[in-house]
């Protein structure tokens, strides 16, 4: 059955009747457009000082870079190291330059070795080298109280 307003429900409508209905329609869309303002305002000063603290970390970061000593050339690094094994007796071999497979592939200099050794002392010459300079670890192999230790030594292409 099809719910049809018939004319006579209107005729009886008298002026007060219309004010309500446009006064209810007016209120009822104010509120639903100043909810909406309110909601998008809060919205844009939450990213606001999202974007204000963003743009605070940045600059405090690159202040401290700008303030960050720049490494030593990877030629003088190595030098270190290589004291290092020899103080241990440690033997370390240089496997090539940065570029070669399964080494270090950051955006520093870098020169790939082995360190070969009793394992106590190729920890020990390990953990020494960290200490001393950047050296990124990546492979190792033990047999017969043997250590053999990948390494990458960085540092800057300054000569």
């Amino acid at each position: 059955m099809k719910l049809m307003l018939k004319p006579r429900f209107f005729a009886g409508w008298r002026w007060q009747h219309w004010l309500l209905i446009i006064l209810v329609l007016s209120v009822a869309g104010y509120e639903m457009v100043d909810r909406q303002f309110k909601r998008l305002q809060t919205y844009n000063n939450t990213s606001l000082d999202h974007i204000e603290r963003s743009i605070a970390e940045y600059n405090t970061l690159a202040e401290q870079l700008a303030s960050m000593e720049k490494l030593p050339p990877v030629k003088t690094q190595w030098n270190y190291v290589s004291a290092i094994a020899n103080t241990y007796g440690v033997n370390m071999k240089l496997q090539g330059k940065k570029g070669a497979s399964n080494y270090y592939t950051g955006p520093l200099d870098a020169w790939n070795g082995n360190l070969d050794g009793y394992v106590t002392a190729v920890l020990v010459t390990a953990r020494k080298m960290q200490q001393t300079v950047p050296v990124h670890f990546y492979g190792f192999n033990i047999a017969n109280e043997k250590m053999t230790l990948s390494f990458s030594v960085l540092g800057s292409s300054d000569i």
